[in-house]
């Protein structure tokens, strides 16, 4: 099989897990990141439920699940709900998932035949994807555009005595695990359109950590995670295209990211060989 230079633009779960199996495949791999602060992977749970993935087939399922299999540990996860009922998932420690950026800049340009110019004149030429969540369409107009929903995640210090749901509104579920010995990961659902999110963002923030306390008694030092995930209208299925000679689009993770960029870092590395 023919050996490629493969350039990655964006280090988030998407553009991670393609970096994972393109250098698993012994490709040359670059990865450029230009540090987002919106950027959604740095807060996700990575969480997956069965019920979240009725848009895909048992077969992309299984092989998304195999992806994240040959990466990481994914683990088994029995949530004990507040109604009274057990909901069963699987998760992926984040750290596993993610990996560090070889570049920390903006891309200026992405051409035909893999062209990619930065904003400080570095010029780069390979096999390039695009996997740069709700700033996707910026670098390839030639793709849908990408919407962000808004939302914050919690890192708080202590302990529960197992893993959590809460459905505290219709639609509305506040759910909470051990990441470590002594850190619980804790995010509300909270999904607003950037708007609504510029105007209320500390408000919203200080929200999530109240229900962190109420809910389930997370009273520690918080750090927050704030994202935006990236959805695109009828793409449910995550969205992966080759949209120039060279160059792939895959984004639109909406909150399956998790299981579909796996997915999509299948389809990526097959379009190499």
């Amino acid at each position: 099989m023919a050996k490629h230079s493969v350039i990655i633009i964006g280090a988030g779960l998407f553009g991670s897990l393609a970096a994972r199996l393109a250098d698993a495949e012994g490709h040359e791999v670059t990865v450029i990141d230009n540090a987002e602060p919106w950027a959604a992977s740095k807060a996700s749970g990575c969480v997956l439920a069965p019920s979240w993935l009725s848009s895909l087939s048992s077969d992309e399922i299984a092989t998304g699940m195999d992806v994240l299999a040959s990466v990481a540990t994914v683990h088994d996860v029995e949530f004990q709900t507040n109604l009274l009922k057990t909901f069963k998932a699987k998760r992926v420690n984040p750290s596993e998932l993610l990996v560090q950026p070889d570049m920390v800049a903006r891309v200026k340009s992405i051409a035909q035949g893999g062209k990619v110019e930065l904003e400080d004149g570095t010029k780069l030429q390979g096999k390039v994807l695009v996997a740069a969540g709700m700033a996707s369409h910026a670098l390839l107009p030639q793709i849908p555009r990408v919407r962000g929903l808004w939302g914050a995640s919690l890192m708080v210090q202590g302990a529960l005595d197992g893993p959590r749901i809460h459905v505290y509104a219709p639609y509305r579920q506040a759910v909470a695990f051990n990441m470590s010995k002594n850190r619980v990961w804790m995010g509300d659902g909270t999904a607003l359109i950037t708007k609504t999110w510029e105007k209320e963002q500390a408000a919203r923030v200080e929200q999530t950590k109240s229900r962190a306390e109420s809910l389930f008694g997370l009273s520690g030092k918080a750090s927050v995670a704030v994202g935006a995930r990236p959805y695109m209208d009828d793409a449910k299925k995550g969205f992966f295209a080759k949209v120039l000679t060279n160059v792939w689009a895959s984004t639109g993770g909406a909150k399956n990211g998790t299981l579909l960029a796996a997915l999509n870092a299948h389809k990526f590395v097959k379009e190499l060989k």
